[in-house]
């Protein structure tokens, strides 16, 4: 019974959910493979806990096929199925099915907290909770709705035929308000159009007069010019000849101020060339003294250097005979002790002292000599390069000294050709210069002063000549120019005598002052004409809106029944789900539904306690508690706690029948089917001899009536002799795995 209650629910009642307390010794987990059935349906239900690690559990069921589909994955979702399977959870179940040892009296005798548990579990109680969360729901949604369809009704809010034909009315006024605007927009605008002439012939006669205006003025000026005309040309004519004599007596020549510029540049370079001529000749004279000092200077440092010449001779003979005097020592000079002897070859032991004065003094006779040859040659060559270049430069000056003579000589010839062979300075031809480049200004001045009178002359001739072609023409024009004025006027005065006609037709009093004080009307007609185009537009969007709303009265007259009759069903609809969730409520309706059950509970289970009880007991409902009637003792009624402890089990196991038997009938979703079993774990040590006859006597009365399946763990042989099947344990001392069953 531990493995069937822990393979349904995950606990067991003497240890509830410590399941790991029923491990075995020595092993690592325990597990449970336990088949069932309910209402014709197999299940299958694997669960397993270890000392480590979190509880394993399978439910299966077998299919039409014969196999064994997974019906639920995880723990819990597995215990849930199952309490909905059977119709209880597991303290329903250790209460009405397994009767466990030690607990069998608790629903009789117990706490109401826990029978209220148990029934609550077995009536399934939880789900009238469930239905007033759905009925809460339900009225929402129906309350949603009404909300909704009140706004959908408010869209059609007045769609009422008043106000149908109220909108009517007001769309025919409309149409006849549009038709009269029309007709002013369209009078308004031809009176526009007749302003707007006006206004152009007004236009084109202020045209027309400042045309002629302007063409007058010219007039005027072309006959002032013909009128002064003359008088200015013979004054400029006078201006003009008094400019050309003095052109005339200008002491200006072209020729002699050219020869004079000339003259003057040619003056200046001669004069600058004799300079220079003068300047030569001065260093060509100083040159000649210098010249003949270098040649005296060059033939005595010639007879230097043949000197020094032949001291080095001397010095090289007389050095030759000294070392002729003195091979020896010549022949050991640079030798040491050791070296071999350059004569006999073997080693010099030792040498005399190294004494050769003479060769020394005249080898640094030789020395001093080449040392004075060689300046006195360099001497006489630097004498040489400069009497070279005193040469090179006489012959430049002598050139320079000729070509500035020749060259002086042709520019005098030249400046006599230009003077006309007087003879003048240059401080003469200077002034000369300045005198005709005076003269040469004032006369450009003249020439000038001529040329601007001339133009003056021809520009006012051409003037007068243009004035006659154009007085002729202008003339005409004014003449034009007046009969179109006259022409605009008198359109003016037709189109304003018609426009102002209009305006009194159509009382425009605004366009009457304006065209009678002689203003342009069309900015203001214009401005009529556009407040009329506004409230024609407005007046059209004002029947636009009135359509509108007509069709949506129309709409609203045919949808609003619809409506509301929806909006009825809702609300009742609404009104019903929150009636029905009132009756739901969880303490109302759980508590009666407690107590009606209790009251089955009572009657059936004093049916069964009667049998068992030799008529002695039945069973009433005070409350929450349970009492007992005493019919052996004129029918007193006292609680079910007084009994004795064989009387208790009697009156616990007819109360556990009635659970098994009648109670899950009577829960939410109950089913017709009962539960097919019922297990009882001891408690009958209590009984007597007499009264356990009783309870086997009754048991199997069930057991054949009911078809349920009873089954009783005991140790009394007696009873157990009593049942028709047996499973007998066989405990081992010496190891579990030696303890055996069989069935009987």
């Amino acid at each position: 019974m531990d493995a069937i209650t822990y393979a349904l629910f995950g606990k067991i009642p003497r240890v509830s959910d410590d399941i790991k307390q029923l491990i075995s010794q020595g092993e690592d987990r325990l597990q449970v493979v336990l088949e069932f059935s309910n209402s014709g349906q197999p299940y299958r239900i694997h669960r397993s806990t270890g000392h480590k690690g979190s509880p394993t559990v399978q439910l299966e069921r077998l299919d039409g096929a014969g196999e064994w589909k997974p019906e639920t994955e995880r723990s819990r979702e597995a215990t849930h199925y199952i309490e909905r399977i059977l119709g209880m959870d597991y303290e329903g179940f250790v209460r009405s099915i397994l009767l466990p040892q030690g607990q069998f009296q608790q629903f009789l005798a117990g706490k109401p907290e826990e029978r209220r548990k148990v029934l609550d579990g077995l009536l399934r109680l939880d789900v009238y909770e469930t239905m007033q969360k759905r009925a809460n729901e339900i009225a929402r949604e129906h309350g949603a709705r009404t909300e909704s369809l009140q706004q959908a009704l408010d869209q059609y809010e007045g769609a009422t035929p008043e106000a149908l034909a109220t909108a009517r009315a007001l769309l025919s006024e409309l149409q006849q308000q549009v038709k009269a605007l029309e007709t002013r927009r369209d009078a308004i605008s031809e009176a526009n159009k007749t302003a707007q002439t006006l206004a152009t012939a007004i236009a084109k006669r202020e045209q027309a007069e400042k045309t002629a205006t302007e063409v007058s003025a010219e007039l005027k000026r072309a006959e002032k010019i013909l009128e002064s005309g003359q008088q200015s040309i013979a004054l400029l004519t006078k201006e003009l000849s008094a400019v050309e004599k003095k052109i005339e007596a200008s002491s200006y020549d072209a020729d002699l101020s050219t020869r004079l510029s000339q003259a003057l540049d040619l003056v200046q370079r001669v004069d600058k060339s004799e300079k220079r001529l003068t300047e030569l000749k001065d260093r060509a004279q100083k040159a000649g003294p210098i010249f003949e000092g270098l040649k005296k200077q060059s033939t005595e440092a010639a007879g230097a250097t043949e000197n020094a010449r032949k001291a080095v001779e001397s010095a090289e003979a007389h050095l030759q005979s000294a070392r002729r005097d003195d091979l020896a020592a010549t022949v050991r000079h640079g030798l040491k002790p050791g070296d071999p002897c350059p004569v006999c070859g073997q080693k010099i032991a030792s040498l005399p002292k190294d004494e050769h004065a003479g060769i020394a003094g005249a080898e640094a006779a030789l020395k001093q000599a080449k040392e004075a040859s060689a300046k006195a040659g360099e001497a006489a060559r630097s004498l040489e390069t400069q009497i070279v270049v005193a040469e090179r430069d006489a012959e430049s000056l002598a050139g320079q000294i000729r070509d500035i003579g020749d060259d002086s000589g042709s520019e005098r010839a030249r400046l006599s050709e230009l003077l006309g062979g007087e003879e003048s300075t240059a401080a003469e031809i200077a002034q000369a210069v300045r005198s005709q480049t005076e003269a040469r200004r004032e006369r450009e001045t003249l020439a000038a002063g001529e040329k601007a009178t001339r133009q003056k002359l021809d520009g006012l001739k051409s003037e007068m000549a243009v004035a006659n072609q154009n007085i002729a023409g202008q003339r005409a024009e004014i003449e034009l120019q007046e009969k179109e004025a006259k022409s605009y006027a008198d359109e003016i005065e037709s189109t304003r005598t018609a426009l102002l006609e209009t305006a009194r037709t159509h009382s425009w009093d605004d366009v009457i002052d304006r065209i009678e004080a002689g203003h342009d009307p069309s900015p203001l007609l214009s401005q009529n004409l556009e407040s009329a185009g506004t409230q024609l537009t407005s007046a059209n969007q004002q029947i636009g809106g009135t359509n509108a709303e007509i069709k949506r009265i129309e709409e609203g007259i045919a949808k609003v029944k619809d409506i509301r009759d929806e909006m009825e069903k809702a609300s009742d609809a609404a009104t019903l789900a929150k009636d029905l969730a009132s009756l739901l409520r969880v303490t109302a309706l759980p508590a009666y539904i407690r107590e009606r059950a209790l009251r089955v509970l009572a009657r059936d289970g004093s049916a069964q306690l009667l049998k068992i009880s030799s008529q002695r007991y039945e069973f009433r409902v005070a409350g929450q508690e349970f009492m007992v009637e005493d019919g052996w003792n004129l029918g007193e009624t006292r609680p079910a706690k007084t009994l004795s402890g064989g009387e208790t089990f009697l009156a616990s196991l007819a109360l556990a029948l009635a659970l098994a038997e009648t109670l899950p009938t009577l829960g939410a979703g109950a089913h017709a089917d009962t539960l097919e079993c019922l297990l009882i774990d001891e408690g009958f040590s209590y009984l007597d001899e007499s009264t356990l006859n009783a309870v086997v006597d009754a048991l199997e009365i069930i057991g054949e009536e009911r078809k349920r399946m009873i089954g009783i763990v005991t140790h009394l042989d007696a009873l157990a002799e009593r049942m028709p099947s047996r499973i007998r344990v066989h405990k081992s001392q010496r190891h579990q795995s030696d303890s055996t069953v069989t069935i009987e």
